[in-house]
């Protein structure tokens, strides 16, 4: 079980911000997992891989830990990218960013939606 303090020591990065497993959240659930967040510093207004770009050029130092991480505490690691697409830019992922995501040992989950009200 590791807390954010603990991974980020093991990994040799600083994150965002930090939810730690037991805690509780804003509707008085106990977290089953700890949150290590490491959120982009380029504008909400830049094409996704932009963003994405920038993360596994960050974290791409920390690959082989991340690997170790998840061989000896069956650690999950996944990149959770939440996007609210208008239509301002296309979702391109070209041959250089696939290859940087490729390396990078975990998931990769993708959620996006309209930001369309009510969705």
């Amino acid at each position: 079980m590791l807390l954010g303090a603990d991974l980020s020591e093991r990994i040799g990065l600083k994150p965002t911000d930090v939810t730690n497993l037991g805690t509780m959240d804003d509707a008085g659930r106990v977290r089953e997992f700890t949150a290590w967040v490491l959120e982009s510093p380029i504008g909400v207004d830049a094409p996704l891989d932009e963003h994405l770009t920038w993360l596994l050029d960050t974290i791409a130092p920390a690959n082989n830990r991340l690997r170790g991480l998840i061989a000896t505490e069956q650690a999950s690691v996944r990149i959770e990218a939440l996007v609210a697409h208008v239509g301002r830019h296309r979702m391109t992922f070209l041959n250089d960013l696939l290859d940087k995501l490729a390396e990078f040992p975990g998931h990769f989950w993708l959620t996006a939606y309209s930001g369309e009200p009510g969705e």
